[in-house]
């Protein structure tokens, strides 16, 4: 090979050269610093908060500040329910369905509402009987309560005449007004005729009574 015709292919193959060696260096240096940015969120990663204990039969939030004592012999499951601010305590299954559904929920919207049903007049229905074709449930307030300065009641959820196309369940719902939050304990039963309206009331009379409120904890 002549002289001329080495350089010629020195000169060719330089820039090659050049480029492969400059991709190397960039591989090097992306893929250090992606193993730092790993580390550093590694290091940084904070652990979800545990707002909510289920234990020995009573529950505690505090994140909204409140407890309740519950029959543990009878509510024996604890589940999360669409998202963080309700959850589901069920009972034994009795024929396949559990005995009882007790959901509990905090929102913040419903507070006209809560004021409407809350001056409601005791046993009297929420809806008339033209109203209540357009409603498989109709309510009435059974109790008012005043727990600890907040206002809330008890109202008995049972089924109307035309409540054909869904499954026969009937319940009671406490509810509360806290700090523009509506707290809600219901308990469920299913089956017609509603043969547990006793015995869920006094179910649910029993948690309210033993409902404490305190001072929430920072978020």
């Amino acid at each position: 090979m002549t002289v001329n015709k080495l350089l010629t292919r020195q000169r060719l193959l330089k820039p090659i050269f050049v480029f492969v060696g400059l991709a190397v260096v960039i591989y090097v240096i992306i893929s250090f610093v992606s193993q730092e940015r790993f580390k550093t969120t590694s290091q940084h990663q904070v652990t979800p908060v545990v707002y909510e204990e289920v234990k020995n039969g009573k529950y505690i939030n505090y994140k909204y500040g409140f407890s309740f004592e519950y029959p543990k012999d009878i509510f024996t499951d604890f589940n999360k329910l669409r998202g963080s601010e309700s959850f589901l305590l069920r009972s034994k299954e009795e024929g396949g369905l559990p005995e009882y559904d007790l959901r509990l929920g905090v929102r913040d919207e419903g507070v006209d509402e809560f004021y409407e049903d809350y001056n409601r007049k005791l046993l009297v229905p929420k809806y008339d009987s033209e109203e209540e074709k357009n409603f498989a449930h109709n309510e009435i307030i059974v109790k008012k309560l005043n727990t600890q300065g907040y206002l809330g009641y008890i109202e008995y959820g049972y089924l109307t005449p035309y409540a054909r196309d869904i499954g026969a369940s009937y319940y009671h719902n406490a509810k509360w007004l806290v700090n523009d939050k509506i707290l809600s304990i219901n308990l469920i039963t299913s089956g017609d005729p509603d043969t547990k309206r006793q015995k869920r009331l006094d179910i649910l009379n029993s948690i309210v009574d033993s409902l404490e409120f305190f001072e929430p904890e920072d978020n």
